[in-house]
């Protein structure tokens, strides 16, 4: 007879959570092939803007954690979107996700606060991900900056869109509710 009274974690990999990644992954790798093609649009046009195009590629990752708020599952939806596209960038962002959800002591209760502190990593990660071009770092500093604030502003923006989504998500039943 065991006298275990600790409480029972859900698995990770159960059928319903696995099955929420994947759909976010599958998306994910949607939005991932439409960045790819849109980067090069953004290359002609804006080149100092361009890897990666700041298009929301990332959102359904962000989404994973905020449904079913358990640790990996934005790298489990990331891998799936990386395999689906050839992305690996999901990965990254994927990486930088989980080291916030780490860091969250109360996993249970992500905050928009949380969330928009996402965007901010998020973006200065694309924003360092610039420099692997030589050309980037050959700019003025107005452009740099200019590219950094964008960078900033529009993951922060895409972020609060993770937010609402899972919101919404959740609304109809979709994930763990809070």
């Amino acid at each position: 007879m065991s006298t275990d009274i600790r409480p029972q974690q859900a698995p990770l990999l159960s059928a319903r959570p696995l099955m929420i990644c994947v759909v976010l992954g599958a998306f994910s790798a949607i939005l991932i092939w439409i960045t790819k093609w849109m980067t090069i649009t953004v290359t002609a046009a804006i080149p100092w803007l361009s890897f990666p195009a700041p298009l929301p590629f990332w959102v359904p990752i962000l989404v994973a954690p905020l449904l079913l708020k358990r640790q990996w599952v934005a790298l489990i939806t990331a891998v799936i979107a990386a395999v689906l596209s050839a992305g690996a960038m999901a990965v990254f962002v994927a990486l930088c996700i989980e080291v916030m959800v780490f860091l969250r002591k109360n996993r249970q209760a992500l905050s928009v606060g949380w969330v928009l502190l996402n965007g901010v990593v998020i973006g200065l990660m694309t924003f360092g991900f610039m420099f692997l071009f030589p050309e980037f770092s050959q700019l003025p500093m107005p452009l740099i900056l200019l590219a950094l604030a964008i960078r900033l502003v529009t993951n922060v923006v895409y972020a609060y869109l993770a937010w609402i989504v899972a919101r919404a998500l959740q609304g109809v039943g979709i994930g763990e509710l809070d």
